[in-house]
């Protein structure tokens, strides 16, 4: 039973109630995540020189084309089915001239590979190097893939040790890039293979279907994508694991999973405000990318908010990572 407040003493009800309260900390929710990112960005502006040096390199270094692949498949898609593809010639002459190198945008979040050349202030135009051969221009995309997977891990490691207040000698932080690297090149082969095996089988079965004139694209494309988005949703945090926890990636997946399983709707709602704030943003500066001075700031600007944004998803993480049972996080 409760005892009595004796000179304002607490009842022992009270003092239960303050155990409880120092037991169950608050987690702070989605717009204090961000909040919390935006600052981080602000008091580090270091760690946003990534994004920053791959804009320079996008605004004045070499192009490299990949025609020499995408030659070949354009010149036997039109001579088999001529106009009934134009389409899909056009995308692949689109892509023929398009710069492989912007797929490092896909893992650090550069400005100008989203934007139209057309939109952007430029000394000069940038130089394309067109490759010979198509199993050049292979080696060279694989290579681009193993390069931006670096890229990311040099760029991500900080952020997080930022993200999560972690101290780190300075001496230790090329073995954790590395380690990072590595573990996120092991993550997207995982994920490829985890893609195929789900959505291969319904893909195949969808071509086929309209190869053969059934029309089961109603059913079927609905059926994949519902499966892909969710399949996204729940792997959304594996990079964060991957950097914040400093885990391989299986145990980023399962710690991923769990973390959107118990924090579904906050995840979702993470997710939109983070895509609203983006794309809303991304319009801004391809406004002000025409200017010498409007470029500049758009690219910093951009550095410092993207940064922002993924030190916001790094607190998300790690704070409901920790409010995981015990045994969601020994077992894999």
């Amino acid at each position: 039973p409760p005892v009595q407040t004796v000179n304002g003493a607490e009842t022992r009800a009270d003092m239960q109630t303050s155990v409880a309260t120092k037991r169950q900390p608050v987690v702070p929710g989605v717009i204090d995540s961000i909040a919390d990112g935006l600052t981080l960005a602000l008091t580090f502006p270091l760690l946003m020189t990534v994004p920053i040096l791959l804009d320079a390199y996008f605004w004045l270094g070499w192009r490299l084309t990949p025609s020499a692949l995408t030659g070949p498949i354009q010149r036997w898609i039109d001579d088999n089915n001529g106009q009934d593809a134009q389409s899909t010639i056009d995308a692949l002459d689109k892509m023929g001239r398009s710069d492989m190198l912007t797929l490092t945008a896909q893992f650090v979040p550069a400005l100008l590979p989203g934007i139209a050349r057309s939109d952007v202030y430029e000394l000069w135009s940038r130089p394309a190097v067109d490759l010979r051969h198509w199993w050049i221009v292979g080696l060279v995309l694989i290579g681009t893939v193993i390069l931006a997977a670096g890229i990311f891990a040099a760029y991500y490691v900080p952020l997080a040790d930022a993200a999560i207040k972690r101290v780190r000698p300075v001496r230790q932080m090329p073995g954790a890039i590395l380690r990072a690297w590595v573990r996120y090149l092991g993550m997207m082969a995982l994920i490829v293979a985890l893609f195929a095996l789900v959505l291969g089988p319904p893909a195949v079965l969808l071509g086929v279907s309209a190869a053969v004139g059934i029309g089961l694209g109603a059913i079927l494309l609905p059926i994949i994508v519902v499966v892909g988005l969710t399949m996204v949703v729940f792997l959304i945090f594996t990079p964060e694991a991957i950097v914040v926890a400093e885990v391989g990636p299986f145990r980023a997946m399962y710690y991923s999973v769990n973390v959107v399983r118990r924090n579904l709707w906050q995840t979702l709602g993470l997710t939109a405000a983070s895509m609203i704030i983006t794309l809303g943003l991304g319009e801004i500066w391809q406004r002000l990318a025409g200017t010498p001075s409007g470029l500049l700031t758009a690219v910093i600007a951009n550095a410092f908010f993207a940064g922002g944004i993924a030190m916001a998803g790094m607190i998300f993480f790690n704070n409901r990572l920790r409010q995981l049972p015990q045994r969601a996080t020994s077992q894999v």
